[in-house]
């Protein structure tokens, strides 16, 4: 190649043998450009083949992404439909308590009545009751006093003949 930068430099080879020297050094100067583009291609061929696997993993990454997202979205949806029958139902269970509640201070009200009414009838029971006694007493009370008058009569009426004998 020391050859060709004189030729480079404008010099005409002149004979055969220079012109066959310059030949040759420029087949050698093509075979070493074509051996370095042959490495460059090489090396640019493994470079693509790698960005392509790479591609190549990348797309079935985002595949499998998408299909991922598509069951995460699925699931998504079944949990907003879970979520909206449960508030539903819990809806459903709030008006229950609600009539529940009110059924038991309806309740209340009337087992608060009846315990009136209960401590009402006692009250007039213990009353009966202290009449009942009241009359019994008086009653045996005027039993005693129709004995005793019953016996008096007898003894009267005793007396009465032995005094008309």
């Amino acid at each position: 190649m020391g050859d060709l930068s004189s030729f480079n430099q404008g010099l005409v080879p002149s004979t055969l043998s220079e012109l066959t020297q310059v030949v040759g050094c420029l087949v050698d100067d093509i075979e070493a450009a074509k051996n370095f583009s042959a490495s460059q291609v090489e090396s640019l061929a493994v470079n693509f083949n790698s960005m392509i696997s790479e591609r190549d993993e990348a797309l079935m990454s985002l595949s499998l992404l998408k299909e991922q997202q598509e069951v995460d979205l699925q699931e998504k949806d079944e949990l907003r439909l879970q979520c909206s029958v449960l508030q539903n139902e819990l809806n459903l269970l709030n008006r229950e308590v609600s009539i529940k509640s009110a059924e038991l201070e309806r309740a209340k009200t009337e087992i608060s009545r009846g315990q009136q009414e209960i401590r009402i009838i006692l009250r007039q029971l213990h009353q009966l009751q202290s009449e009942l006694e009241r009359y019994f007493l008086l009653s045996r009370d005027q039993s005693k006093l129709l004995e005793a008058s019953a016996q008096l009569q007898s003894r009267s009426t005793a007396l009465l003949l032995k005094a008309n004998i």
